[in-house]
């Protein structure tokens, strides 16, 4: 296996940035190594089709590769799982990175209606179509800053950060169970998509 050690890449920047990194980031290095040496990575390239056939029929490819993941993790798992993807909010000032909430009843109906003999094609399309659409929808709200994710994240930050007391629905089990992600994925410029399995 190749070796993964973290690369440092020089480049010009304030004072206030150099002390920054000698004081802050520069001693994380040993950390990031160590998690680069645990990492496991493995390549498929997907050949068979690219984007066009999904365009083809008028369906986002982002959505399509979606609903893909989570068949897949369905049929290694035979459960779906909570999982996100990032999103730019590149619509807000400083705006930096969102959470799509990729999972949703309409997936779930989707993967667990595929490969069942009783259904009927046109019925697993209706619920792929479903479950694309919901996807969309999610994607939309959460690059408008329309979603509860982020907000319940910054309200937890500014409960630690101040000492205020952690109000009770972060101790729901319910909670802590919607954002146990165990699929996470984005993808970068270039048609890579990147995804991650937590072990369980």
């Amino acid at each position: 296996m190749r070796d993964l050690s973290v690369v440092w890449i020089a480049f010009g920047a304030s004072l206030a940035t150099w002390h920054f990194i000698s004081d802050k980031v520069i001693p994380e290095r040993s950390k990031a190594s160590v998690h680069a040496q645990d990492l496991d990575l493995r390549v498929l390239v997907f050949n068979h089709f690219g984007k066009q056939i999904p365009k083809a029929h008028q369906i986002s490819p982002d959505a399509f590769i979606q609903m893909a993941i989570q068949l897949a993790y369905y049929r290694i798992h035979q459960q779906c799982c909570a999982s996100y993807e990032a999103a730019s909010m590149r619509l807000f000032r400083k705006g930096r990175l969102g959470v799509i909430l990729s999972t949703s009843s309409a997936s779930a109906a989707f993967v667990k209606s595929f490969d069942d003999p009783k259904k009927q094609n046109s019925e697993k399309r209706n619920l792929l179509e479903n479950a694309i659409k919901v996807h969309m929808w999610n994607t939309n709200m959460e690059i408008r800053g329309r979603t509860t994710f982020g907000h319940f994240l910054g309200l937890k930050v500014q409960a630690i950060e101040n000492n205020i007391p952690m109000p009770d629905i972060y101790t729901d089990t319910s909670l802590n169970k919607a954002f146990n992600f165990l699929q996470v994925r984005w993808r970068s410029r270039l048609p890579v998509w990147v995804l991650l399995f937590q072990k369980n």
